[in-house]
């Protein structure tokens, strides 16, 4: 899958947005998909995600979708104080 298919999908909220855990049970939530990166680094910058109870801010950099891999880095997570 090429990165400029997933980020099309993550910039317009084209995925399953209900019903998402952790392999611990614990809920996840995109709650912004962040800011649009055209420069070198993340794709996206200042996304927010909703692990359990803990907000956090978290920097997004897509890569390509390979059979033994993974298809996305976060990078430079960290929880929010709200």
């Amino acid at each position: 899958m090429k990165e400029s298919i997933l980020h099309y999908v993550w910039q317009n909220k084209l995925f399953t947005a209900h019903d998402n855990h952790t392999t611990d049970g614990e809920t996840i939530e995109v709650v912004d998909v962040g800011r649009n990166n055209t420069d070198a680094g993340p794709d996206f910058f200042n996304a927010k995600i909703r692990i359990a109870d803990t907000l956090w801010l978290v920097m997004l950099k897509f890569i390509p979708v390979h059979p033994t891999g993974t298809n996305t880095i976060i990078n430079r997570i960290k929880p929010m104080t709200v």
